[in-house]
């Protein structure tokens, strides 16, 4: 077993530089991981896209924002008012 001697004294400035250089160690690994999963993501949107864009068929860009038939010409319902309606009948 290791002896504790080995091991700088806790707030000493080895121990410090020690702590702060396994900090950015760490911080390191996490953006590279970030990098690489944004970087898939960013790849797969691209195809995506492209997919999108050379299907040769032509999409009306304004169909895309209208409300679907089954939801025009419906409100949200607000519970909270149904209910107090109901109480008052």
């Amino acid at each position: 077993m290791a002896s504790r001697s080995a091991l700088p004294e806790v707030g000493s400035p080895q121990w410090i530089f020690n702590e702060l250089a396994d900090a950015h160690r760490k911080e390191a690994d996490h953006f590279e991981d970030f990098t690489i999963a944004f970087r898939n993501e960013l790849e797969w949107l691209t195809e995506h896209m492209a997919d999108v864009f050379t299907q040769g068929s032509t999409v009306d860009i304004t169909e895309l924002y209208k409300t679907p038939g089954k939801l025009r010409g419906k409100t949200p319902r607000n519970i909270h008012k149904v209910a107090l309606l109901e109480d008052q009948k």
